[in-house]
C-alpha cells in the first residue's frame, strides 16, 4: 500500500486468520471446486467461523498474485488438510478449542471418479509398490512428465541421485510438448549444478537463459544462483529480460555470485522499475549488496535517481550501516528520509542514534520541521531518551513546548523525562528487551530548570506532566512554592488533572493549610478533582475524613459515590463498620442505588472481619435466592464504566476477551470462535450479557457451540446450532 515500508516485501494477499494446514491439488486424485488450487486451513477456535479456503496464483510482475479465492469447505474446526495418494482428501477436524483434547476427527472428501480413476490406481500402486530409486532412468524420465505432482517430483528427485542424470534432464528441457517435464528438467539439472558442481549442468542452465518459455527462462536463471557460474555475462544480460520474474530471479542469483560487474546494471534495473513492483525492487536491494560495497552504496545518497537512492537505504540497513545518516534529508523524497530513519532506530543502528536524536532539533518550538507522522516523531524522541544526556533530554522539553505538534507525543517526551534516571528494561519504542543503566537525575536538572517555564505557561494535560517534574525532580520554580500552588487549584480553567497534579505535590510538601484544602477540595464541582482530594484526605487524615467520606456515600453522582465506598474500606473505626452494614442492609432491602451495589458489596467483604460487617455479609447471602445461578452476580449489572469495559475487552490477561471475539468486520484484532459482538448492545439487554458470562452455555448463540439432542425413540443427533425457536431446532 501506499507508504509502506520498502524494506517490508509486501505479502501475496490476506486472506486467513487462522491459517495452519496448506496443501495443492497435486494433479490427480479428488479436484471438484479445487483443480490446480492451493487448499489453505483457516481455524478461528470453533467450526462456526473456520473451513478451509481454495485459491489460485498467477504470475503478476516479478512476484504472484492471488485469484479465484473462495470458501472450499466450511463449518468444521479443521487444522490440516493433504491430499491421499489413494484419491481422497484427507481433513483434520480440532472440533473446538484451543486446548488439548481428545474429540478430534480425521474425515475425508472423495468422489467416484476420484476413487475409480485409472491415474489414481496408478499413482497408488507407484507409491505402494515402486520405489523410485530403483527404477530404470528411462522410467523417471517418462515418470517426470506425469500428470500428478508428486509423482513427477519423486521421479525427478530420484533420477537426480544417478550419474547418468544429466543427459536425461538436458533432454526434457528440450520437450516442447510438455512444460512440466522442462520445468523438472531445469530442476534437476538446478541440483546437479548445486550437489556436484556439474559444468553440463551449469551450460545448459545458461542457454536456458534464452529459452522462449518465460518461465523456464526464470528458473533457470533462479537455478544458476548455486551453479558454479564462471562468467556472468548472460545472467547479467538476463537483468534486461522482458519478464520482471526473469529479472528478479538474475538478480538475486547474481548476488549469490558477489558479481561486481552487475552494480550498474542493477542500478538501471532499479531506475527502469521505479518502485512500481516491489518484489523485483527487493531482488535489485539484493543484487546491489553482492556486487556492491558499503562505500558504493553510501554514494548512492546523491544520485539523481530516487529509486536508486531508496533501494540504497534498503540495502544499507541490512548492513546495518551507520551511512544511512548520509539520506536523513533526502531534498526530493521525505519517504526515503522516513526510511533511513526508521532503519537507524528500529534495526538499531546505535552508532546513528545520536544522528537520530539530533533530528528533534527541528521539533523544537519555531523551527519548522517537515511534518511527520506519530510513530515517526516517536522514534526520534526514544532515540534522545536511549542516548542520554542533558542535551537530549533538553530536547525532548522542547519538543513538549511546541504547541504545534502532536499532544500525545508531547506528552511522551515529558514521560520519557519521568523516567530518566531509571529507564525501563524493554525499549517500550520496539517492545525489545535492550536495558539501560540506571542514571543520575541530577545530569538534566540543570536542563529541565532552564526549560521548565516555557512549559508551565502552556494548560491542560502537558502543564499537569510539567508540574510533575517539578515535583519529581525538586525544581526551583519561581511561582510553584506552596502558596503559588494554592493559587492553582482555583484555577478551574486549568482542567482537573493539573489540579489533581497540585494535590499531589501539596501532599508531597506537607504544606501546612493541607487539611483544608484538602477538605475544601472534597466538594468541588470537578467529580474526578474532589474524589481524587477524597482519597488524599483519607490517606493523611482518615479519621477527620470519616464526615466528608460518608456525606459523599449518598450522592447522587454515581461515579463519586462509588469512589467513597472504595475509599470507606481503609477508614478504621466502628462507625465506618456500622455503615457499611447499614449499606448492605440497603442492598437487601431493595433501597440501595443498584449502580453502586457492587462497591458495597466488596467494601463488606474486605472488612468482613468487623463483627457487624460478618453478620450484616452473611444476611445479604441468606437473601440471594438459592436457586438462581446469577443471583449473586446481580449487583453487576449497574454502574459500570465503557471506557473501563472496554479496556477489560481488549487487553484483560484473564478474560481474554479477544481470543474469542471481535467487534467489528474483516482481519481486524480479534478472534471468531465466538459471536461478533459489534451493535450487540442494541440486540439484547445487561442480563443477557451476564448470563452468557456467567452461564455460557445457558443460551448458545446460533452458529456457535456443538449441541447434541436425543430423540424420544432413543437415537441421538449432534452438530452445530444453526437456529432454534419454539417448534424447530437447526443443526449444521
Amino acid at each position: 500500500h501506499e507508504g509502506q515500508p520498502s524494506f517490508l516485501l509486501p505479502p501475496i494477499d490476506v486472506l486467513t486468520s487462522g491459517p495452519s494446514g496448506l496443501t495443492y491439488q497435486p494433479g490427480t486424485g479428488f479436484s471438484t471446486n479445487c483443480e490446480n488450487a492451493f487448499l489453505v486451513c483457516d481455524y478461528r477456535g470453533g467450526p462456526a467461523a473456520s473451513g478451509i479456503w481454495a485459491f489460485e496464483l498467477e504470475p503478476r510482475g516479478a512476484g504472484l498474485e492471488m485469484v479465484n479465492a473462495r470458501k472450499f469447505n466450511w463449518g468444521a474446526a479443521v487444522t490440516d488438510v493433504e491430499f491421499g495418494y489413494d484419491g481422497r482428501l484427507y481433513i483434520a477436524d480440532f472440533v473446538k478449542g484451543w486446548q488439548s483434547h481428545s474429540a478430534g476427527r480425521i474425515y475425508t472428501l472423495s468422489s467416484e471418479e476420484s476413487l475409480t480413476s485409472a491415474k489414481t490406481k496408478e499413482v497408488t500402486e507407484l507409491f505402494a509398490e515402486k520405489d523410485f530409486n530403483r527404477l530404470p532412468p528411462l522410467q523417471l524420465f517418462e515418470l517426470m512428465g506425469h500428470e500428478d505432482f508428486r509423482v513427477r517430483l519423486r521421479a525427478q528427485l530420484a533420477l537426480a541421485d544417478r550419474p547418468e542424470a544429466v543427459p536425461y534432464f538436458i533432454n526434457a528441457t528440450r520437450q516442447e510438448e510438455s512444460r512440466s517435464l522442462a520445468l523438472h528438467g531445469t530442476w534437476g539439472l538446478w541440483i546437479r549444478a548445486r550437489r556436484s558442481q556439474s559444468k553440463a549442468s551449469t551450460d545448459q542452465l545458461v542457454e536456458l537463459l534464452g529459452h522462449p518459455d518465460k518461465e523456464l527462462r526464470a528458473q533457470a536463471a533462479r537455478a544458476l544462483g548455486e551453479a558454479p557460474l564462471e562468467d556472468h555475462g548472460r545472467l547479467i544480460n538476463s537483468l534486461q529480460d522482458p519478464s520482471p520474474r526473469v529479472r528478479a530471479f538474475a538478480a538475486t542469483s547474481l548476488a549469490r555470485h558477489r558479481a561486481t560487474e552487475a552494480f550498474n546494471p542493477t542500478l538501471v534495473l532499479l531506475a527502469e522499475n521505479a518502485d512500481h513492483d516491489p518484489y523485483l525492487r527487493h531482488a535489485g536491494v539484493m543484487s546491489l549488496l553482492g556486487s556492491g560495497t558499503e562505500a558504493q552504496i553510501a554514494a548512492l545518497d546523491s544520485h539523481p535517481n530516487k529509486s536508486i537512492r531508496l533501494a540504497a537505504v534498503v540495502a544499507l540497513r541490512r548492513l546495518r550501516s551507520p551511512n544511512l545518516i548520509r539520506f536523513f534529508f533526502d531534498k526530493e523524497d521525505p519517504l526515503i528520509s522516513d526510511e533511513a530513519i526508521r532503519a537507524a532506530h528500529d534495526v538499531p543502528i546505535e552508532m546513528a542514534r545520536p544522528a537520530v536524536a539530533a533530528l528533534l532539533d527541528e521539533y523544537a518550538p519555531g523551527q519548522g520541521g517537515r511534518p511527520l507522522s506519530r510513530m515517526m516523531l516517536r522514534r526520534l524522541l526514544h532515540s534522545a531518551f536511549r542516548v542520554g544526556g542533558a542535551g537530549n533530554a533538553t530536547r525532548l522539553l522542547r519538543v513538549a513546548t511546541n504547541v504545534a505538534l502532536d499532544k500525545n507525543e508531547r506528552l511522551e517526551a515529558l514521560r520519557l523525562v519521568s523516567v530518566w534516571a531509571n529507564p525501563p528494561a524493554v525499549d517500550q519504542s520496539l517492545g525489545r528487551y535492550a536495558p539501560l543503566d540506571p542514571r543520575n537525575q541530577s545530569e538534566i536538572k540543570d536542563a529541565l530548570e532552564e526549560e521548565i517555564g516555557a512549559l508551565l505557561s502552556l494548560k491542560g494535560e502537558v502543564l499537569a506532566a510539567a508540574i510533575g517534574l517539578v515535583g519529581q525532580y525538586g525544581l526551583s520554580v519561581k511561582g510553584l512554592d506552596e502558596a503559588g500552588l494554592t493559587t492553582l487549584l482555583e484555577a478551574r480553567e486549568l482542567g482537573s488533572r493539573v489540579r489533581m497534579v497540585v494535590l499531589d505535590l501539596l501532599v508531597a510538601v506537607n504544606s501546612a493549610s493541607l487539611h483544608g484544602l484538602l477538605d475544601a477540595a472534597t466538594g468541588d464541582d470537578d467529580i474526578a478533582y474532589a474524589n481524587h482530594a477524597l482519597g488524599l484526605l483519607a490517606s493523611r487524615f482518615p479519621q477527620s475524613a470519616i464526615p466528608a467520606v460518608t456525606k459523599a456515600l449518598d450522592s447522587d453522582n454515581v461515579t463519586q459515590a462509588q469512589a467513597a465506598w472504595q475509599i470507606l474500606v481503609d477508614l478504621p473505626g466502628e462507625t465506618t463498620a456500622v455503615r457499611i452494614a447499614s449499606g448492605l442492609h440497603e442492598l437487601e432491602t431493595g433501597k440501595l442505588n443498584p449502580a453502586i451495589a457492587l462497591e458495597v458489596v466488596e467494601t463488606a467483604e474486605k472488612r468482613k472481619g468487623d463483627p457487624a460487617v460478618s453478620v450484616a455479609l452473611k444476611n445479604y447471602g441468606n437473601s440471594l435466592p438459592k436457586d438462581d445461578p446469577l443471583a449473586g452476580f446481580q449487583i453487576c449489572l449497574q454502574g459500570g464504566d465503557p471506557v473501563n469495559g472496554e479496556a477489560v475487552f481488549r487487553s484483560n490477561p484473564t478474560g481474554q476477551c479477544l481470543r474469542c471475539h471481535r467487534v467489528d468486520s474483516g482481519h481486524s484484532e480479534g478472534g471468531e470462535a465466538g459471536p461478533n459482538l459489534a451493535g450487540i448492545g442494541k440486540r439484547h439487554d445487561a442480563k443477557y450479557f451476564l448470563e452468557s458470562l456467567i452461564l455460557p452455555n445457558a443460551v448458545v448463540a446460533p452458529g456457535f457451540g456443538v449441541v447434541s439432542l436425543t430423540f424420544k425413540n432413543g437415537a441421538s443427533k449432534s452438530g452445530i446450532l444453526s437456529s432454534e425457536n419454539a417448534d424447530t431446532i437447526e443443526l449444521l
